[in-house]
């Protein structure tokens, strides 16, 4: 059966009976589809309006998360403030320390170098000789590391190239 238009029923035309009225016959038959067509469209309108409801309670749904994530971000920014602040607070204090302790150190270790220019040139120039052996041996060890490093950087761009070479 073809849908009802607006149209169908401004244009429906009824046979006239012989008393000058409509056949009640077709008049009934018209009614008929009209309520089969209306009840079609109330039941589609009632599926829609409940699809309308459900895509309202999902929008819902949503615009609660976001205000949830939202709240949860400004929750996230003040602590990581709060952490960034305690943190520049615990620096500054370990910094303290730190000047403080380097500064008992420099002190000691000045008191000990008069102590030991004291003992004598002696002392002073094994120190001077042990001081000049750990240079050599940090040359040395510097030297080694810079060639083994060196021949590890050729090692890999060998192996890259051939990689290269290979996937050409």
């Amino acid at each position: 059966m073809a849908a009802l238009t607006p149209m169908d029923i401004e244009t429906v035309e009824f046979k006239k009976t012989p008393f000058k009225g409509y056949s009640a016959e077709e008049v009934d038959l018209f009614l008929d589809k009209i309520i089969m067509e209306f009840e079609r469209l109330y039941k589609d309108n009632a599926k829609l309006q409940d699809k309308l409801d459900a895509d309202e309670e999902v929008i819902k749904h949503y615009k609660n998360l976001e205000e949830t994530i939202k709240s949860s971000i400004v929750r996230a920014e003040k602590t990581a403030e709060e952490t960034v602040k305690n943190a520049n607070t615990n620096a500054q204090l370990v910094i303290s320390n730190a000047q403080e302790k380097a500064e008992h150190l420099i002190d000691d270790a000045c008191n000990k170098v008069q102590i030991m220019l004291s003992e004598g040139n002696e002392e002073l120039a094994r120190i001077k000789l042990q001081v000049a052996d750990a240079k050599a041996e940090y040359v040395k060890v510097k030297n080694l590391l810079k060639n083994m490093l060196t021949t590890q950087m050729n090692v890999l761009e060998s192996s890259t190239e051939d990689f290269e070479a290979e996937a050409e």
